[in-house]
């Protein structure tokens, strides 16, 4: 593969990251009920819970919870801390740094590919960008392997045993292979812009003492 070819592949798979990230990110369809159990759990994401007719069974007011909501609504005042767990929050707030790490890495990819910056940085944009990348894909690897792991959380959902992960939590996963698959590809293409500076530097260095 080129070296051209090389940033191209990082570029796209940074933007497909970000596409599928903010998709998932955004969308209540991380862990879903199978609808042919009929639980009072019907499905939820990182921001949205959705219920048919859920009671919580330390509510002495035996409120009843139905439809969609807001993770932060009022609706779920009472309920929050029954809805939002450590590993649910930490699952929150790494998603934040991943879809922060991708714009950097996607803004840094930009002022390469524009020639926003001089040639002796081009080499550094580029290996902070691909480690702006690299760390995003990681966070993202704990979000997946804690959210995961947090489903099987018996004194979370109801009915555990009949939940299981959907479509919002496989883009994230995808996104994840995307990102270390784009970091590996950025990584590549700095050696080469590296190496090829070093190159330059040397034959004009060989030159000049010739023309001495």
């Amino acid at each position: 593969m080129t070296s051209q070819g090389l940033f191209i592949s990082g570029f796209v798979c940074t933007v497909l990251s970000l596409l599928f990230n903010i998709i998932g990110f955004c969308s209540p369809n991380w862990i879903q009920s199978w609808e042919r159990v009929q639980s009072q759990f019907v499905k939820a994401g990182l921001w949205e819970f959705c219920f048919n007719g859920y009671v919580h069974p330390q509510d002495y007011l035996s409120k009843s919870y139905v439809g969609c909501w807001w993770v932060y609504s009022p609706e779920y005042y009472k309920l929050r801390e029954f809805l939002m767990p450590n590993w649910f929050i930490a699952c929150q707030w790494l998603s934040v740094v991943v879809i922060l790490g991708l714009l950097l890495s996607l803004l840094l990819q930009a002022t390469y590919f524009m020639r926003c910056c001089t040639s002796s940085l081009e080499a550094p944009v580029l290996y902070v960008a691909a480690l702006s990348l690299l760390f995003a894909g990681l966070f993202e690897a704990m979000v997946s392997l804690l959210f995961g792991l947090g489903k099987w959380d018996r004194t979370w959902m109801p009915k555990t045993d009949h939940n299981y992960l959907s479509w919002s939590y496989g883009l994230v996963v995808l996104s994840g292979f995307f990102m270390i698959f784009g970091a590996i590809m950025l990584f590549a293409h700095a050696k080469l812009v590296s190496y090829r500076r070093k190159k330059k530097r040397e034959n004009n260095m060989a030159l000049t003492s010739i023309q001495k």
